[in-house]
């Protein structure tokens, strides 16, 4: 046996050893674990928590599966990266997946894009805040988009009087966008809230 081959064997057998006593510490801990089997690393290097032949890198199986990640800064989050076909350190795409808070149930899942990198803050694309609203900062396309318009979901319902001379006080514009320098039309939020100031949102930060 070469020098070199001795050396690969020990390492392999120390890591495999680390490994067994790592499962048997943690399936014996009384309240951690409650059976032998409840951790597993397969032969091709799987990890699977509550199943014997797991079949992805992490594998949870259990009528509670469920992957939770803490922590106490934002943006609490896991990051999804493309990397080319025969290269993981060639990043093609990065997307991060996050939650920020300001404090208890007031905050927001994110996505960020991340471009080719593999960190910071990137740009972001989407947003869900915890009353529901949902942000996508550029274009959202979709085969149908329903709006309820129910009268049973409504109250207080009033007819809105002279509404064509309303609608006359709105001005219709062409514009481009700052962002990329699209051509677009349409209306200015803060003429429109001036004339119909209940279809206007405004974001509570910064008015």
């Amino acid at each position: 046996m070469t020098q070199d081959a001795d050396v690969f064997n020990r390492n392999s057998f120390c890591r495999r050893t680390a490994a067994a006593v790592m499962i048997t510490a943690v399936a014996t801990i009384p309240g951690l674990l409650q059976a032998a089997d409840a951790f597993r690393i397969s032969d091709s290097g799987n990890i699977g928590i509550g199943i014997d032949t797991p079949v992805r890198q992490l594998h949870l199986q259990g009528p509670n599966a469920t992957f939770r990640m803490d922590r106490n800064i934002d943006s609490s989050a896991f990051i999804l990266v493309r990397t080319a076909a025969a290269n993981f350190n060639d990043i093609w795409k990065g997307f991060v997946v996050g939650v920020n808070a300001s404090a208890r149930n007031n905050g927001e899942l994110i996505i960020n894009d991340l471009g080719s990198a593999v960190s910071g803050a990137g740009s972001r694309r989407m947003t869900i805040k915890t009353n529901g609203d949902v942000n996508f900062p550029r274009n959202l396309t979709a085969l149908s988009i329903n709006a309820t318009s129910s009268i049973r979901y409504k109250t207080d319902v009033e007819t809105i009087t002279e509404a064509n001379r309303s609608l006359d006080k709105l001005r219709g514009v062409r514009f481009k966008w700052k962002e990329n320098g699209l051509p677009s039309i349409g209306l200015i939020a803060e003429e429109v809230a001036q004339v119909f100031p209940e279809v206007v949102q405004r974001n509570v930060e910064n008015g």
